[in-house]
């Protein structure tokens, strides 16, 4: 029997245009807009980019938890979201190998970024990412820039450039700050969903009993086993939106 081979393409214009007797054709403001200059072409690859479909829908994660900056109730409540989002994705089929956690003491801007890179490298073009943290956050609603305060400062522009390397169908994105809405000023592009604890609000903090609700989100999920069903089902519709 003859042996198949399987060739990976990716679906590109060309400037120029090398095939006379075609155009491009661009949907833009409800419209198909004809440009001759340019033409569709396929690129085929020699060699992997590490990133083709493998037809198995992976799912990776990377779960922060940003210092109180001195309390430790924030401390306490930033592990637990942590740990409580952990458990709601492995209950639910997700591998713990795919899972990447980082906790207040270790909440420094290269351990979260060199877990988003590993995330990145196993990722392909089949599968769905999330990354959530919970910490201090602000938004400077003048430029539109947004920062997460863990043991040192990450800019959402930065965030944003580490993201555009990712390959696959949607990147899931859990901003539990104050202030939390700049999230979508800074990292907004096709195929992300962006879920935020408040908007503009310059606090996201609930108390409930002793323990300080910053990011409703998560606290939620755990309260009892049907609000914990009800959200995970939410969260995966959610997810299947941007497939």
């Amino acid at each position: 029997m003859e042996e198949v081979k399987k060739s990976y393409y990716e679906w590109y214009y060309a400037n120029d245009n090398p095939y006379p007797n075609g155009s491009f054709y661009s949907y833009e403001g409800g419209r198909w807009k004809e440009d001759e200059n340019k033409d569709f072409a396929f690129i085929t690859y020699g060699e992997p980019t590490g990133h083709e479909p493998d037809g198995s829908v992976d799912r990776w994660a990377v779960l922060i938890g940003g210092p109180g900056s001195g309390s430790s109730i924030l401390d306490t409540a930033h592990t637990l979201d942590v740990t409580n989002m952990k458990n709601i994705l492995v209950q639910r089929g997700w591998n713990p190998s795919h899972i990447w956690t980082i906790y207040p003491d270790d909440a420094t801007v290269l351990n979260v970024k060199n877990a988003i890179e590993q995330m990145e490298k196993n990722e392909d073009v089949d599968d769905l990412c999330m990354i959530s943290w919970s910490s201090h956050g602000a938004t400077n609603w003048q430029t539109g820039e947004y920062y997460v305060y863990l043991k040192e400062t990450i800019t959402g522009s930065e965030l944003d450039s580490w993201l555009d390397k990712f390959w696959c169908k949607g990147i899931l994105l859990l901003a539990s700050t104050c202030e939390a809405g700049g999230a979508v000023l800074s990292l907004a592009q096709p195929g992300r969903v962006i879920i935020t604890a408040v908007n503009d609000e310059p606090s996201s903090i609930i108390f409930y009993g002793n323990y300080p609700n910053r990011h409703s989100m998560v606290h939620g999920w755990v309260i009892s086993s049907q609000i914990k069903q009800e959200c995970y089902i939410t969260f995966m519709v959610i997810l299947q939106r941007i497939l």
